[in-house]
């Protein structure tokens, strides 16, 4: 059903009400018509409607002002919903970004337990191999030291003997035999 408009329901109240053809008016002039008092009372039930009608059209525009507000409301509440909706789903990837991270760490934590006893044998063996090492390098400043003692005796024997002189050695000479009358001995 389309709404009626004020001034289009004014016009209908203003009109007089038509007479059907086949009804005649009555005979009696002593009763009133209703025609007659048609005027008279028309008129203070139309002023009466237009009232109603405005005071229902001015409810009816606080119902839309209201109903306005409540609808900015919501689309406000709708964008806030629509927001924090887009961070709680951005916070549910990153938590499943930390859930694999932790996966992963408990993984690799894992493995190194499983390592840690292959590790304590190896820093046990880097002590003892550090031991042994300082072991050697004690050993071969020892060494070292006891060779630089032997090389500076050495060498106050070398120069002890290049102090001394030469002792003369004389040239070997072939073996001769000599006879006695060379020698000189004559009998």
């Amino acid at each position: 059903m389309a709404r009626k408009r004020l001034s289009d329901l004014l016009r209908a109240e203003a009109q007089p009400t038509s007479v059907p053809e086949n009804v005649s008016p009555p005979a009696t002039p002593a009763q009133p018509t209703p025609q007659a008092q048609s005027p008279s009372l028309t008129e203070p039930s139309n002023d009466q409607q237009v009232r109603e009608l405005t005071a229902s059209l001015k409810q009816a525009h606080q119902q839309i002002e209201t109903l306005q507000g409540q609808l900015r409301t919501e689309q406000t509440l709708v964008q806030n919903l629509t927001t924090d909706l887009k961070q709680a789903k951005a916070k549910e990837k990153a938590l499943a970004q930390a859930q694999q991270q932790v996966k992963d760490l408990t993984a690799q934590l894992t493995s190194l337990q499983a390592l840690s006893p292959q590790l304590a044998e190896q820093e046990t063996l880097i002590k003892k191999l550090y031991s042994e090492i300082q072991t050697l390098e004690a050993q071969l400043k020892t060494t070292l030291e006891t060779q630089k003692t032997l090389t500076v005796s050495q060498s106050s024997v070398s120069l002890a003997r290049l102090s001394l002189p030469p002792r003369y050695i004389a040239p070997a000479q072939p073996d001769s035999e000599l006879s006695n009358e060379d020698i000189g001995w004559f009998d």
